[in-house]
């Protein structure tokens, strides 16, 4: 399904922000690994579990080869994984962002 493609990508753009931001560097890597994930997301030294699963689930869907299982998927189950990929956007987003004006959007009202 397409929306986890874009919702991966969504998550590893920001990422990719974030990880410029704390570095410093303007060429981030092109991937990260799972303790990449952990360090960039941790807050006071202390890892986001929740969220670090979630955008390595995403991660795995949106690379899957067999959607098979993802066509019994129903509408109110992606609009919750829809919603929790917009809600970890707005949470790296703040973390990024230097001014209000430049943070994430959510994509609900």
């Amino acid at each position: 399904m397409s929306a986890f493609l874009f919702s991966d990508r969504a998550l590893e753009y920001m990422l990719k922000a974030l990880y410029m931001k704390k570095n410093n560097y303007m060429f981030p890597p092109p991937s990260f690994t799972l303790q990449d994930i952990f360090q960039l997301t941790a807050q006071d030294a202390v890892p986001d579990l929740d969220r670090v699963l979630f955008m390595c689930v995403i991660h795995f869907l949106a690379g899957c080869n067999d959607i098979s299982f993802l066509q019994n998927i129903i509408f109110s189950q992606l609009q919750k994984l829809l919603n929790q990929v917009d809600n970890v956007l707005l949470h790296l987003s703040a973390i990024v962002a230097s001014h209000p004006s430049e943070s994430y959007r959510s994509i609900y009202p």
